[in-house]
């Protein structure tokens, strides 16, 4: 998978497919090399005087990248025309939870080329003059950052699913190897947690009594003993990354060496003393026992080497490593409450929403860069926007008891 820097350049394609001295215009080699592949591409469909010419073209580029094991070949136009419509609304998720509606309307031209989710009539748009010629570059550059998105999604869509750990089998098996049986999960649990709201709404205690300054945070609690029969309760929380939230990462990840993100899959064990992650941590080691596996990312909460730019380094977790679990990979992150309220609830920048949008801002700059939509995403008022409308959704997730 290519660095989509290097592909998506604001530039007027069909005058650099021609240009002869296009290696001396200071653009990356990949970039060129990419764009002559795709105007040869075109030119082959538009040279061939067969009903299926271009059917049988793009399914011959694809087949290059996907193996028939993988997609069989006569479905690769049928998938990638699917992955179309996964990229149009991809991007229109982006739009609508990030940029504030003062601020959308450059970024919802979806009918420069929509309805349109036919493989060719997109490469059709990338590289012909279709419409009014003033909205060309525009409308060349839509067409093409979806063409290269839909190739995405079609790639992503097959090595994820080859990688990603069945969550389930690993509940199953957490529960018969850490979790008490019998009464170890108590569904009517219910935390009362104060908190400062002369510091972002922060964590201040656990408190089972009291009436200002608190939320209540319904939650399933189970029950891990060590072999000296020390019981602790922890919550426990499995989640799947859904198509989007793992395109938001491969996307940014592109420009590193793994195509798709090595978290898919993960789980998140908070404890609720840092004793009792002490005891909780060398039982779960204790799972999970072969070095080679096991790619430690944080302990005791110091962090080792960041291999991702993008990754956060606000959250806190005690321990945080990656295990290979059924021939895939899986996060495991331990926290103490105080740093999971805070992540989860706070208004301070270790919320995970100003994380994401740190994450989607640089995105903004691949798909929407200033040279055609005008929006310069360095620009501090531009990020205050854009932050402002997270800080309120955050707010508007706070639920105290107050407010009941």
């Amino acid at each position: 998978m290519k660095d989509l820097r290097t592909v998506l350049v604001p530039y007027d394609l069909p005058q650099l497919a021609r240009q002869r001295n296009r290696h001396q215009l200071g653009l990356p080699r990949t970039s060129i090399e990419n764009m002559d592949r795709l105007w040869h591409l075109y030119q082959l469909i538009k040279t061939s005087a067969y009903p299926n010419a271009a059917k049988d073209h793009i399914t011959a580029h694809l087949s290059k990248a996907i193996s028939e094991d993988e997609i069989p070949r006569e479905k690769l136009y049928a998938e990638l025309t699917c992955v179309i419509d996964d990229a149009k609304n991809f991007l229109k998720s982006l739009t609508r939870e990030f940029i504030p509606k003062s601020m959308r309307f450059p970024f919802t031209s979806d009918g420069l080329v929509s309805p349109t989710h036919d493989p060719y009539e997109i490469l059709e748009m990338i590289w012909e003059i279709k419409g009014n010629p003033d909205f060309f570059e525009i409308r060349s550059f839509e067409a093409h950052r979806l063409w290269r998105l839909a190739i995405r999604f079609l790639l992503m869509k097959v090595i994820a699913e080859k990688n990603r750990p069945h969550l389930c089998e690993i509940t199953k098996m957490l529960e018969n190897e850490l979790f008490l049986s019998g009464n170890s999960i108590y569904t009517d649990q219910c935390l009362r947690v104060r908190y400062d709201p002369d510091n972002y709404n922060r964590f201040l205690a656990l408190e089972s009594n009291g009436t200002d300054n608190f939320i209540e945070y319904p939650c399933l609690i189970r029950t891990i003993a060590d072999e000296d029969d020390h019981q602790i309760k922890v919550l426990y929380i499995g989640r799947e990354k859904d198509d989007f939230a793992i395109a938001r990462k491969m996307f940014l990840k592109s420009k590193a060496t793994e195509p798709i993100p090595s978290d898919q899959s993960g789980i998140m064990i908070v404890f609720f003393s840092k004793e009792d992650f002490v005891i909780g941590n060398k039982k779960i080691m204790q799972i999970f026992p072969i070095a080679e596996a096991v790619s430690d990312l944080r302990a005791n909460g110091k962090g080792q080497t960041r291999k991702n730019e993008f990754s956060s380094n606000k959250f806190n977790p005690e321990r945080h490593f990656r295990v290979r679990v059924q021939g895939g990979w899986l996060e495991v992150q331990m926290f103490l409450f105080e740093n999971f309220y805070n992540r989860n609830f706070s208004l301070g920048p270790e919320n995970h929403l100003f994380y994401r949008l740190s994450q989607v801002l640089e995105l903004f700059k691949l798909f929407y860069p200033k040279e055609l939509f005008g929006i310069d995403w360095d620009d501090e008022k531009i990020k205050a926007k854009l932050h402002h409308k997270q800080y309120m959704r955050a707010l508007s997730e706070f639920h105290t008891t107050e407010n009941q």
